[in-house]
């Protein structure tokens, strides 16, 4: 993956922040119910009282039977007043670079994904992950060692945990 990273962090952040020293998070992954995007969208919305400053990069693609799920998503983020927190990418090629430009990478499946690639990839790369604790996400992250580990769901705690990986 590291030799994957073709462009600069700083250059990934100006793409998506007018100001690149605000924190960027983000989750990759195609946009299904399953895979937890409304819980990231959700901790963004109680994360917003504390810290407006926070961006939130929602990586993937949405297939044909997740199109309701996609438009959930965004018209929640409009609902909340979040458009200038929640970014949807769709689908992208330069996911090494995305994932070395982000302060904190999130994993919000809800349950058991198998094997999930992001999670090594992520650590390579040496960025902070924070993982729902679902299927093999307990064996890969030891919380508060080589990650952070969140209940699945719980929106709460994860923007409790955000906020404290931000710091």
């Amino acid at each position: 993956v590291r030799g994957q990273v073709k462009k600069s962090r700083e250059s990934v952040r100006r793409e998506f922040l007018k100001d690149p020293t605000r924190p960027l998070i983000g989750v990759v992954n195609n946009l299904k119910h399953w895979k937890g995007q409304h819980v990231a969208v959700e901790a963004m919305s109680i994360l917003h009282e504390r810290r407006p400053d926070v961006v939130c990069l929602l990586v993937g693609n949405v297939g044909e039977i997740d199109h309701g799920y996609a438009e959930s998503l965004k018209q929640t983020v409009r609902e909340r007043g979040l458009t200038e927190n929640v970014i949807f990418t769709g689908r992208r090629l330069d996911v090494p670079d995305l994932l070395s430009a982000f302060d904190v990478v999130l994993h919000t499946s809800l349950s058991n994904e198998g094997f999930p690639r992001i999670i090594l990839e992520t650590m390579i790369l040496g960025r902070p992950m924070i993982a729902s604790s679902s299927g093999p996400n307990v064996e890969m992250i030891e919380d508060g060692v080589s990650g952070f580990l969140v209940p699945p769901g719980d929106a709460h705690a994860l923007a409790d945990r955000i906020e404290a990986a931000l710091a």
